[in-house]
């Protein structure tokens, strides 16, 4: 056998193996994760073995915002409905747990939330959208801001003077 032969040989063996051993290896753990079921209703995305699943967080949570505060992160997302904008904890930015929300009452619906942290203080940037009788949209801005990220913030009522979002 030429020595080019047997690399391809060799190679698409290996290949084989590394395929079907990795698909029948993390079938069985996408079947495990899937009976393993967190907070929310959530599958577990971490699969145990260094590896995860995607997504991490299923369902509907756009726009998300993270922010790292020492060793822990946080993360809100768009939303509507009350209570809103639900905080979310993770140390390893894949297994996530709800803490609280920040807001309980329904101010409008909430695009593209923006989380930040500042001198022992959460910022937390709240385009909102308030639906009229007359079916017109007003677009204001809004900030929450609390010292812990699962209590309920302080509500800065402010429109910024900016006609739209963000």
């Amino acid at each position: 056998m030429r020595r080019r032969d047997f690399i391809r040989a060799y190679g698409l063996a290996t290949l084989g193996l590394a395929v079907f051993g990795c698909r029948t290896y993390h079938a069985h753990r996408r079947r495990a994760a899937l009976e393993k079921i967190a907070v929310e209703n959530q599958p577990q995305a971490d699969l145990g073995n260094g590896c995860y699943r995607n997504p991490i967080l299923a369902g509907n949570y756009a726009d998300a915002s993270v922010v790292r505060v020492g060793q822990d992160y946080y993360m809100t997302h768009s939303g509507s409905g009350t209570p809103s904008l639900l905080i979310w904890h993770s140390r390893d930015l894949v297994n996530w747990q709800p803490i609280g929300h920040a807001l309980t009452k329904y101010i409008g619906d909430i695009w593209a939330p923006d989380l930040a942290y500042y001198k022992g203080l959460f910022y937390l940037y709240i385009p909102v959208v308030q639906h009229r009788p007359d079916g017109n949209r007003k677009f204001k801005n809004f900030v929450l801001t609390a010292e812990e990220p699962a209590g309920q913030g302080e509500v800065i009522f402010k429109n910024f003077g900016y006609h739209g979002l963000d």
